[in-house]
């Protein structure tokens, strides 16, 4: 079933005045948003302090993102470099947020909010001002089941929730003053668009671009935040799936050698944001996975780039706010497939059915409890910082949708950060559906969910920009 929105309420930073201001918007966004604002702007003084924490699975626990069938999961067998977490903690004024990216395949809705009330419960920080990140590496478990695509060690899933709570508090610890940089670059050959020969990128990107074609962003943002007498703390924006590997080695794929480059060549550790890298693979093509040395190389010459190129932004105001979107489920589909299953099973063993196996599994648990739900209710997150805005989404977005909410934000740098407090899957763009793809007709089965409506992606990508612009 669908997440419920939480109920307001002062602790979480709710604010009725916003909620009236939205009467005049869409019927599908009318639902409550929660926002935390530092009361005196521009009067406090942004302090920074950061954690990075070991997630190391252990052996034996099952990698996500790759099919196997029961009984021949993709396990850990070794390791092939450390996994982290790492948490970034903003205050000015009375508002404190915190931002975790975790070397991850995915993170879900109940530890998302596990964490966020253990927070509060702790340090007073309100939900609404936390968000957890992941990489969406492919060697690495998941924190959400998949069907046949990764299983999870609720030993781990514990594990890691200890170590981010504690790491929150090491990290409030360690705050000093900061001021804030942003650069960007492109990291041309670091990725390219994988579901078609050719795509346009965002250099022709422009208001009137539409879906009807393929896209990639190739754009790297660095936040790198200077503070007095102590090192910088770099964080960095990018878009492309980490799936170098495929084998039963664990670790953080192409984010982790580029993280020791950057420490080894500038001092300092960098977190990763993963952005709308739904149609996103690593590389210039060929491999299709793309070859871990050749896109680190290319990722940390755009970062040095990005850092060369950085200059002084404003960070007030600083806010932090959650909004809620339900996006449409396309129950005629669903419910053929539930009728196309019970009539034929043998016909449904390839294609979307991925093999007997899959399909058999899938069929009995929906023909037992189908879905009813015309919609599903999903978390957009916002975090200001002046003129740095992080959009923070649960779905595999399309290149097209991140660069339409960020063409129409209207905050200067605008980091749309996909694979955050839960995971939908794919929000693909219509030509998806209209072909049958992997993202629009499969993923949904492996996620438990109906498929997405068509409109879903621009329905979300609509949501974004107006939390941006209230």
């Amino acid at each position: 079933m669908p997440p419920r929105a939480p109920d307001g309420g002062t602790k979480m930073g709710f604010s009725r005045r916003q909620i009236l201001g939205l009467l005049t918007t869409p019927a599908w966004a009318l639902l409550p948003i929660r926002f935390s604002s530092a009361s005196e702007v521009g009067s406090s003084p942004l302090l920074v302090g950061d954690a990075t924490f070991d997630i190391t699975p252990p052996l034996g626990a099952e990698l996500a993102g790759y099919h196997r069938i029961p009984g021949q999961e993709r396990r850990v067998q070794g390791i092939r470099q450390r996994a982290e977490g790492r948490v970034l903690v903003l205050t000015a004024g009375d508002l404190t947020a915190c931002v975790a990216a975790l070397d991850l395949c995915a993170v879900a809705a109940d530890f998302t909010a596990e964490v966020r009330r253990e927070l509060w419960q702790r340090w007073g920080i309100p939900a609404s001002n936390v968000h957890l990140c992941a990489s969406h590496t492919h060697s690495m478990p998941s924190l959400r089941p998949f069907r046949q695509w990764g299983g999870v060690l609720a030993e781990y899933v514990a594990d890691v929730k200890s170590k981010l709570i504690s790491a929150v508090g090491v990290a409030l610890e360690s705050q000093s003053r900061a001021s804030l940089r942003v650069g960007k670059a492109k990291a041309v050959g670091a990725s390219f668009n994988r579901t078609a020969p050719t795509w346009r990128n965002e250099d022709e990107f422009s208001l009137n671009a539409t879906a009807e074609t393929r896209w990639l962003d190739r754009e790297l943002h660095a936040l790198v935040f200077e503070r007095q007498g102590r090192q910088p703390v770099v964080w960095y924006h990018f878009s492309a799936h980490p799936v170098c590997f495929a084998d039963e080695q664990a670790g953080p794929d192409w984010c982790g050698p580029v993280a020791d480059e950057v420490e080894r060549v500038f001092g300092v550790r960098p977190g990763f944001l993963q952005g709308h890298a739904g149609d996103v693979n690593p590389g210039p093509g060929n491999p299709w996975r793309g070859d871990v040395s050749q896109v680190s190389q290319t990722v940390v010459e755009a970062l040095r780039s990005a850092f060369e190129k950085s200059a002084p932004v404003e960070v007030w105001p600083l806010r932090s706010a959650i909004g809620w979107c339900r996006l449409p489920l396309d129950l005629q589909m669903y419910r053929q497939w539930l009728d196309a299953y019970r009539a034929n099973p043998e016909a449904c063993s390839t294609g979307h059915w991925v093999d007997q196996h899959f399909a058999k599994s899938w069929y009995e648990d929906h023909s037992r409890a189908p879905w009813e739900e015309q919609d599903l209710l999903v978390e957009i997150g916002l975090l200001r910082l002046g003129d740095v805005a992080l959009v923070f989404h649960p779905a595999e977005l399309y290149s097209y949708y991140g660069l339409w909410i960020r063409s129409r934000s209207p905050v200067a740098h605008t980091l749309v950060v996909g694979y955050a407090n839960d995971i939908i899957g794919y929000l693909p763009d219509p030509m998806a559906f209209e072909k049958g793809e992997y993202a629009a007709i499969t993923v949904p089965k492996i996620l438990d969910l109906p498929p997405f409506r068509p409109e879903a992606a621009q329905v979300l990508a609509s949501r974004a920009v107006e939390l941006l612009n209230v």
